[in-house]
C-alpha cells in the first residue's frame, strides 16, 4: 500500500514492518481466544512468542531499512495505471 502510494520501496518495506509490530494487541486477543477455548496452550505461546518477536524486532528491522534508504540513489517508479491515464486496471 505504501508504495502504491508513492513512497519509494525501502520506506515502504519500513512502513509495512512497522505496521506488522502489534505485539499487544495479538497478546490481548490470543489470551480472549484460550479463555474461550478457540485455541489451547501450544498456540497460545506461539502466538506470543510470534507477538514478542515481532515487537523486538520491529524498531531495528526499521532502523536499517530507512539508514539503507537515506545512503541509495533515488528510485522512480513507473506510473500507476488508472482509468484516466487510459492504462486498464488489471
Amino acid at each position: 500500500g505504501a508504495w502504491l502510494g508513492g513512497m519509494k520501496r525501502l520506506e515502504a518495506l519500513a512502513v509495512g514492518f512497522g505496521m506488522n509490530a502489534r505485539g499487544a494487541m495479538e497478546i490481548i486477543l490470543a489470551s480472549v481466544a484460550l479463555e474461550a477455548g478457540l485455541i489451547n496452550e501450544r498456540i497460545f505461546v506461539a502466538l506470543v512468542v510470534m507477538a514478542l518477536f515481532t515487537s523486538m524486532l520491529g524498531g531495528p528491522v526499521m532502523k536499517r531499512l530507512m539508514d539503507k534508504h537515506e545512503h541509495s540513489e533515488p528510485q522512480t517508479l513507473p506510473p500507476f495505471p488508472t482509468a484516466a491515464s487510459g492504462t486498464e486496471l488489471r
